[in-house]
């Protein structure tokens, strides 16, 4: 996806739901926790995430909290995400964890949320590959028009 996308996605999402600023800056990197939950500089995994382009309200829903915690011995590792709403509008979003579980084989936990200004999309799972996807819209109905464009996993 191209800068001059990116600005046009984010410039039509702050015109069409009045984006009011982030209160809590979008993280740039992860936080890293090792198997006994205290912070390291070393992650158990990358995470690499694919934001839908198509998502009217991703502008305005940062990732505000990136966490990989360490395999504690029984969990595999656990990735945390948190978007902030932002927007000054009710926004749906779908968030997905992929996961390797050795019981259930690779597959993607997907949540589907609804949340109000100023409130938090809040996600774990453990298992995780580190691989996320993330879009926000205004409309329930338009984001399942944009999970469908974007070839939403789940």
């Amino acid at each position: 996806m191209d800068a001059v996308r990116i600005v046009a996605t984010w410039g039509l999402a702050c015109a069409l739901v009045a984006c009011s600023g982030s209160t809590k800056p979008a993280v740039t990197g992860p936080t890293c926790f090792d198997a006994a939950n205290q912070p390291t500089a070393t992650c158990a995994l990358t995470p690499t995430g694919d934001v839908c382009s198509m998502g009217d309200a991703n502008a305005c829903t940062p990732l505000t909290t990136l966490e990989v915690h360490a395999d504690d011995g029984s969990n595999g590792v656990c990735l945390r995400l948190v978007h902030t709403n932002d927007c000054n509008a009710e926004v749906f979003a779908d968030t997905c964890i992929e996961y390797d579980d050795p019981q259930l084989g690779m597959g993607w936990q997907c949540w589907t949320s609804s949340t109000l200004p100023s409130f938090a999309i809040d996600v774990s799972h453990c298992h995780a590959t580190g691989s996320y996807f993330f879009v926000a819209s205004t409309s329930q109905g338009q984001l399942a028009t944009e999970k469908q464009a974007c070839n939403a996993p789940g």
